[in-house]
């Protein structure tokens, strides 16, 4: 079944008002933990959690995508840890790039050219 975060907590805030007390703390757990999926394995933590990817995850949780095992979970993660590496490689390069223009607008000898965009 594919995962959706949202209808989970849905459906367990449903059952808590209903009085089951389980279900209101699978929910709280489940809003506690924002917008992130959770983890099956070391591996994927590690994938998420060392690659920074909590901030990726805020941009695509695979909200409706089955996973038919571990592996296509995990290779949906390594993509999206790639693909947000490669942006925040760009976004810290904007910002050496504009200190860069500032510096020689300025005419200050000590500037620092941050080279090509990364790819």
């Amino acid at each position: 079944m594919p995962q959706n975060r949202k209808l989970a907590v849905e459906w367990f805030q449903k059952a808590s008002f209903q009085g089951h007390a389980h279900a209101r703390y699978f929910a709280q757990h489940l809003l506690s933990r924002g917008n992130f999926i959770g983890f099956r394995d070391e591996q994927e933590e590690a994938h998420v959690i060392a690659g920074k990817l909590r901030t990726g995850l805020l941009w695509e949780e695979p909200v409706g995508v089955l996973f038919h095992n571990s592996g296509e979970r995990l290779a949906y993660i390594k993509n999206l840890r790639y693909r947000v590496d490669r942006y925040e490689a760009y976004q810290a390069w904007v910002l050496r790039r504009n200190e860069y223009d500032e510096c020689t607008r300025l005419h200050r000898s000590s500037c620092s050219d941050p080279g090509p965009a990364p790819q």
